[in-house]
């Protein structure tokens, strides 16, 4: 079984893939298989056979929350046996793999080979086939990439900057704007003040004027009228949007549908909608049940997604299921530390405070080192200072921090940004990143003594006492609206006075 490192989001337990997260307990030095199981339901707590850990042969396993099943597997030829006396397993790792590791009396065992450089990854939803075409674009599968022939008869795709490819007898208008990491097929064409960006564009494509299209996957020999505007869905082989049409995030346009100035309807928060053609083959008559969903004209019908379809969407999750999941997630109490499961996945025993307190402090190297990243990543993104608080949130959550942590750790991100940034004068780098990230850092110092605690961490680790001194002199003599701060400052500053004379 080969398995590759992929790190499940705090908040959605899920990999980037959209796939659950997946517990693994796996022999170190042989790399055995003991135990795989859905992460969905252990909520941090897990229960192993008492024989597999009292067996001589398996006194060290290590747990595992951050690796993915590739689905690549090498059997010996004994395993088609299992299929031929039990042809009713209905799904491969969850009936066959868990039904091997948990029977004694066939005595199999399954090893695993942890991928490290090369790619590999499973399409079983819309968000795998999102995230793995994006990967292709980036180029993270290179030599399977659009550029690269494999085929002789294929069209020649040519990389141009920014990861914008386009392939040969594309038709484009001069005022048309093609994003970055965007693929046109052959013989499509664009229309006047029509922006394209993170998109695929499949071939025979026909684009009009004025359209907007945005995180869309769009197969072969779709057309798109004018003034349209598309986020973040899928449109399939001949599907027709006709003018005005607007699709929300998330919907799936099957085989020949028709749609025409259709405003998805939110009813199902968001989730993926399947509008699908249907056809009498042997009459030859198309029926259109539910007309007034796809619009005068249109062709197709809803077919409604369950409510957990967000999951897997080509859409991002929304921030209100976001939200949901931290909130439905602090409501839940802790029963037992012990049986928590550790990220190091080491099984060791605890029985000591000093154990617990270098736990503790280990916990919060990584927790910081892990918000320094999202901001990080943030940064370059260019996400939104909501969409980070909500990231943040999820390590709070996961690695039981505080809100002051919290401000801590983004306070020394915001500050190793300033220093990393090229600068003539250091003061004003920081202080342009605070006034930019003041917002952020504000919604952690929710009282006063968080808000000390950060004037502390200054004062103890990085301002001087004649710093401040100098500072609260040299605004004596100005104006009152340069003075706000340091009569803000006052009863701070007498203390400093004060402990000062004390210590001469």
């Amino acid at each position: 079984m080969f398995i590759k490192q992929s790190k499940p989001s705090p908040i959605t337990r899920q990999s980037r893939l959209g796939i659950d997260e997946l517990i693994m307990a796996i022999d170190p030095e042989t790399k055995q298989l003991y135990y795989e199981d859905d992460g969905d339901d252990l909520r941090g707590y897990l229960s192993l056979d008492k024989a597999m850990l009292t067996d001589s042969n398996t006194f060290s396993m290590s747990l595992y929350n951050d690796r993915h099943d590739c689905y690549i597997d090498i059997c010996s030829p004994e395993v088609l046996s299992f299929f031929t006396d039990n042809f009713d397993y209905q799904h491969l790792r969850r009936d066959f793999v868990k039904g091997l590791l948990d029977n004694d009396i066939m005595s199999c065992k399954v090893f695993t080979h942890e991928i490290h450089s090369s790619y590999a990854a499973i399409i079983d939803n819309y968000r795998s086939y999102d995230t793995v075409s994006k990967d292709i674009i980036q180029l993270w599968t290179y030599p399977l990439v659009p550029d690269v022939q494999f085929l002789e008869n294929s069209a020649s795709t040519k990389l141009e900057r920014q990861g914008m490819y386009r392939a040969p007898e594309v038709k484009q208008s001069h005022s048309a704007k093609i994003g970055p990491f965007t693929v046109i097929g052959t013989g499509t064409s664009n229309g006047d003040n029509t922006y394209i960006s993170n998109s695929i564009i499949g071939e025979g494509c026909t684009i009009g004027s004025n359209v907007t299209i945005e995180g869309l996957f769009i197969w072969h020999n779709v057309m798109i009228e004018d003034d349209c505007k598309l986020k973040h869905s899928i449109a399939c082989d001949s599907v027709t949007m006709k003018s005005e049409t607007a699709l929300e995030p998330g919907v799936v346009l099957s085989f020949n549908v028709m749609v025409s100035l259709l405003q998805q309807p939110m009813n199902h928060d968001s989730s993926d909608e399947e509008l699908e053609y249907y056809a009498d083959n042997s009459s030859g008559i198309t029926e259109v049940p539910y007309i007034s969903e796809v619009g005068d004209g249109g062709v197709g019908f809803i077919w409604s997604a369950s409510e957990e379809e967000w999951r897997h969407s080509v859409a991002p999750i929304p921030v209100d299921k976001l939200m949901q999941i931290i909130n439905d997630e602090a409501d839940i109490t802790n029963e037992d530390d012990d049986a928590i499961l550790s990220p190091s996945g080491e099984l060791r025993p605890d029985n000591s405070n000093e154990d617990a307190e270098g736990i503790r402090d280990d916990n919060a190297i990584i927790f910081e080192e892990e918000v320094e990243a999202t901001f990080g990543r943030a940064v370059v993104e260019n996400v939104k200072e909501d969409y980070i608080i909500l990231e943040v949130n999820g390590l709070r959550l996961s690695n039981n921090m505080t809100s002051a942590d919290c401000a801590g750790a983004l306070f020394y991100s915001v500050m190793k940004l300033a220093l990393d940034t090229p600068h003539i004068e250091l003061v004003d780098v920081v202080a342009k990143a605070i006034r930019v990230r003041k917002k952020l850092l504000k919604y952690y110092l929710s009282s006063i003594d968080e808000e000390i605690e950060i004037v502390e961490l200054l004062y103890n680790d990085i301002i001087q006492e004649e710093a401040i001194f100098v500072w609260a002199s040299e605004k004596e003599g100005a104006e009152e609206s340069d003075k706000v701060f340091v009569k803000q400052s006052e009863q701070f500053i007498q203390g400093l006075r004060e402990a000062f004379e004390e210590e001469d």
